[in-house]
């Protein structure tokens, strides 16, 4: 075989290795040029598969036609200035060129083969916790015993044993917020409930006038609530590092899919008059808040 034709097909095998790289770098470019002057944030067209796909074949197309044809031209050159010379010592530089390019193949294609699996095995491994984490099935809401209060009972189900985080909170019609409760949770494997407790004293406006005719009893006013409870995992740092990074980085974000949430409107009824606060219970009876 020809030094020309030896070198041309080291350099296609040079050409085909390092076309990884042209492949990432064509692709990096459209997605950047994409989202800068076609589509921005708004939604990508169905064809955006298409454009980077064929880009990616440019890239390694590419690739190899320009380290074939550099190839073809180094040995023809080698060729021409050692016709008729003793041309082993190029011949032997061209099968340790070609045998570098097999090798770097075979250690690029194990590294990427080892980077899947560990990204495959973190995104089951991710999967499986969001499966297995507690989450709540219900929130019920009744009068506490005093009658002084509001009382939640959180239920929620699941298979991982260990610490959890119950965030419950009540907001009024106009988003403000009311209460806030944290507590940090035991839970072993299935079943969690936990009990939770406000005073009517916290959430009964103190602002209102005074009710119709001056001196006459009270108008009896509906206050809408909005009840919600998230639950979190609080996970270990084993689990942490066995997640993928970007869900081990923002599993307490706020859009985390690792929060449980639930989320509910309950009605008090209550009266005002000359500072003083009645609530009026479930069985009628109208109760004074003592501040």
């Amino acid at each position: 075989m020809s030094l020309a034709t030896k070198y041309a097909l080291v350099g296609l095998l040079w050409g085909l290795v390092l076309g990884y790289g042209a492949v990432a770098v064509t692709t990096g470019l459209g997605v950047a040029v994409m989202f800068t002057l076609v589509h921005g944030a708004g939604p990508w067209g169905d064809d955006t598969g298409s454009v980077l796909y064929g880009l990616a074949v440019l890239g390694w197309g590419g690739s190899a036609v320009f380290c074939t044809v550099l190839g073809y031209v180094h040995g023809r050159r080698a060729q021409l200035v050692d016709a008729g010379g003793d041309q082993d010592g190029e011949h032997r530089r061209a099968h340790l060129l070609a045998a570098a390019a097999v090798l770097a193949a075979v250690l690029g294609g194990y590294q990427l083969y080892a980077r899947n699996a560990a990204l495959s095995m973190r995104q089951n491994y991710l999967d499986e916790a969001l499966q297995a984490r507690h989450q709540i099935d219900s929130v019920a809401v009744t009068e506490g015993r005093d009658g002084r209060g509001l009382e939640f009972v959180v239920s929620a189900d699941g298979r991982r044993a260990g610490r959890y985080v119950l965030e419950v909170s009540v907001r009024d019609e106009r988003g403000r917020t009311l209460h806030v409760a944290r507590n940090e949770l035991d839970a072993g494997a299935y079943e969690l409930r936990h009990r939770a407790h406000v005073a009517y004293a916290v959430i009964v406006p103190t602002d209102a006038g005074v009710g119709e005719g001056g001196g006459a009893e009270p108008v009896a006013r509906r206050l809408s609530l909005t009840l919600s409870a998230r639950l979190t995992p609080q996970l270990t740092p084993r689990e942490l590092r066995t997640l993928p990074s970007h869900a081990a980085q923002h599993y307490l974000a706020d859009d985390s899919p690792f929060h449980s949430t639930f989320q509910m409107t309950h009605v008090v009824q209550w009266r005002n008059s000359g500072g003083r606060r009645w609530v009026v219970g479930r069985d009628g009876e109208v109760r004074e808040l003592i501040p």
